[in-house]
């Protein structure tokens, strides 16, 4: 390889110079040495054009679309902008959405974005009914759910009770809310004193026996108390 010790300038070229984030663009005349190809000089002819970063804008919406802020990054090098607060417009678009769009000026560069916001349908509530029943069917407790929502609802309903054909009691809950009416029904043996000996009467709810001293209206007597006590405390259990 052949190295000199000197250098023999070339004739001058013209070379475009692309712009850079803080450089502008030029045309620049330019000589080599024809030995070893080194710059020797270089001097603009002229500006083309100024120096210039290659923005791209992020947008941050709100979930609604009333608001937008927007952050100006280059692509090219670390310069960012704060986050700017942009101007946002609505119009109401065929089929009852709205299309928002943001607009923001950065360096004198306008940017802007868009957001469509849809509006689901008007439903009413739709209650899913949990009832509770004590056993003998005296109380009962509602509890509503809405499916389409997290409204909720813990009602005592009103209870009918109707002797049926086989003995048995049909109960009947209802209940209003919100200009509707729930309903469930419970069917339970009857509750009664039950005489099994003289002297001695068993309950149907607790199934004990209950034993008096005393004849006639002093044992019965006793044995409704009995029944009483027991409900009640039964209820109150609930």
């Amino acid at each position: 390889q052949v190295v000199y010790n000197y250098h023999t300038t070339g004739e001058p070229v013209e070379e475009y110079v692309p712009a850079t984030c803080t450089t502008p663009s030029s045309l620049d005349s330019v000589t080599y040495c024809t030995l070893c190809d080194k710059e020797l000089s270089r001097e603009t002819i002229e500006v083309l054009g100024p120096a210039a970063h290659q923005y791209t804008a992020t947008w941050i919406w709100s979930d609604n679309g009333m608001t937008a802020d927007a952050v100006i990054a280059c692509t090219k090098c670390d310069a960012t902008s704060d986050a700017l607060h942009a101007s946002v417009t609505q119009e109401e678009q065929d089929g009852g959405s709205i299309l928002c769009t943001a607009t923001v000026v950065y360096e004198g560069v306008t940017y802007q974005d868009t957001k469509i916001i849809e509006f689901l349908p008007i439903t009413e509530h739709h209650f899913t009914i949990t009832w509770t029943w004590s056993d003998d069917g005296t109380l009962a407790i509602a509890e509503g759910v809405c499916s389409h929502c997290d409204e909720t609802f813990l009602l005592r309903p009103t209870i009918t009770r109707e002797p049926q054909s086989d003995g048995k009691i049909l109960c009947t809950a209802s209940v209003e809310y919100n200009n509707t009416t729930y309903t469930d029904t419970k069917t339970v043996q009857p509750t009664q004193i039950i005489q099994v000996k003289p002297g001695t009467f068993r309950c149907s709810m607790c199934k004990t026996y209950e034993a008096y001293k005393g004849k006639g209206a002093v044992g019965t007597i006793i044995t409704i108390l009995h029944f009483i006590v027991h409900t009640f405390s039964k209820l109150a259990s609930k």
